[in-house]
């Protein structure tokens, strides 16, 4: 007598349409992606957060200088003290729009870190690649 080998199927993964696979994968990728949102909009807004509360600096780099504005909370700063890390004797004060143009002696292209420390003693700090002197 002939007996056939019976299979052990079973119904809820085995006989599963492709369609209905497909539909189970986009689901963990819809679920994937927006976990990954969410974790993106939570350390954005610690970073925004963080950023309003503190002196924030707007360099633009110049011949011969750069333009410094610095603010705190979208305001600007007036009397904030503005200096060049490698040069310390010299320093500079914002104007009523927290703007002052920072002067600098050297020759040849250079990066500079500027430093900004306003009234309430709040300090920052930001690094630029000043053009060079020469025309």
């Amino acid at each position: 007598m002939f007996v056939t080998p019976m299979m052990n199927i079973n119904t809820q993964t085995d006989c599963v349409p492709p369609y209905r696979q497909q539909l189970e994968s986009e689901e963990v990728m819809k679920k994937s992606i927006a976990a990954l949102i969410l974790t993106t909009a939570t350390f954005s807004g610690a970073a925004l957060a963080d950023l309003q509360h503190g002196l924030t600096l707007d360099v633009s780099p110049q011949k011969g200088g750069a333009w410094v504005v610095v603010e705190r909370a979208g305001q600007p700063q007036a009397g904030a003290t503005v200096s060049i890390q490698a040069d310390a004797t010299q320093s500079y004060v914002t104007a009523d729009n927290g703007r002052v143009f920072v002067h600098s002696n050297v020759e040849s292209a250079r990066s500079l870190t500027f430093k900004a420390t306003d009234s309430e003693g709040n300090t920052a700090s930001a690094k630029r690649l000043i053009p060079s002197n020469r025309s």
